[in-house]
């Protein structure tokens, strides 16, 4: 089959409602359209509301994508297998099944101190098949008993931390007391055990607001100065000579 144009992509996916890759396979006749239809019917567990709290709160996210590395962007729509976002003020369906993590962009600077890489997985590009079927058999029992684990991902990157709940399709990984991730299924190889797992930050020891907006009334106004008295110590603290 030859090249589908992008754009009867888009108008599909606009006048179906499905997402891109939706209607790209659907084009392919690899899927019919009552299945991509079907796959957008909604989705209420853990992960999305994790996503619709990130949404609410407006946080610039960063998505680990297989091919395109990290992609930084606001979301704007949940699905069950992708997420609109605003990337660089465009607007981008990041599909899930190309994504291996999520987290919050601010701790983009302290996460390569959480974060080591396999060297038999870093050099090769593989990554997970579309379908479940296909995929290489992992092993997932200890992510659903929420403990402390060891991950290896397609991605070369291998991550340690407490899983804290997990759902059908992604799971959290806290990896210390204040950074946590959204960790996709698909995009695990491999996972072990930990004995325990330590954080290193510190407990943070909240203290009351300073009032940096005081009211202008509370300001006091100093006295007008009028000069050096006549008589007496002058303004400088010494006796006039």
């Amino acid at each position: 089959m030859g090249k589908i144009d992008s754009n009867a992509i888009r108008l599909l996916a606009k006048n179906q409602n499905i997402a891109f890759y939706s209607a790209k396979m659907v084009l392919k006749n690899k899927w019919t359209l009552d299945y991509a239809l079907g796959l957008e019917k909604p989705v209420f567990n853990q992960g999305v509301r994790w996503m619709l709290g990130v949404k609410k709160k407006k946080w610039v996210m960063a998505f680990r994508t297989f091919e395109r590395g990290i992609v930084l962007g606001k979301v704007l729509k949940v699905r069950k297998f992708n997420n609109l976002i605003l990337s660089r003020g465009k607007l981008k369906y990041l599909e899930k099944i190309e994504t291996a993590y999520v987290y919050n962009s601010k701790v983009h600077r302290l996460l390569p101190e959480y974060i080591r890489f396999d060297p038999f997985m870093s050099g090769s590009k593989d990554k997970p098949a579309y379908k479940p079927s296909e995929r290489k058999p992992v092993d997932l029992s200890l992510i659903k008993e929420q403990t402390a684990v060891r991950l290896t991902l397609y991605t070369g990157e291998i991550l340690e931390g407490l899983v804290t709940w997990v759902t059908d399709f992604d799971f959290e990984l806290r990896m210390d007391r204040y950074i946590s991730i959204l960790v996709f299924k698909h995009a695990v190889c491999e996972v072990s055990e930990k004995e325990y797992h330590r954080f290193k930050q510190p407990i943070r020891k909240f203290l009351p607001e300073r009032p940096y907006n005081r009211p202008k009334d509370s300001y006091r106004k100093p006295p007008p100065y009028d000069g050096p008295p006549s008589s007496g110590f002058g303004p400088t603290g010494f006796g006039p000579r």
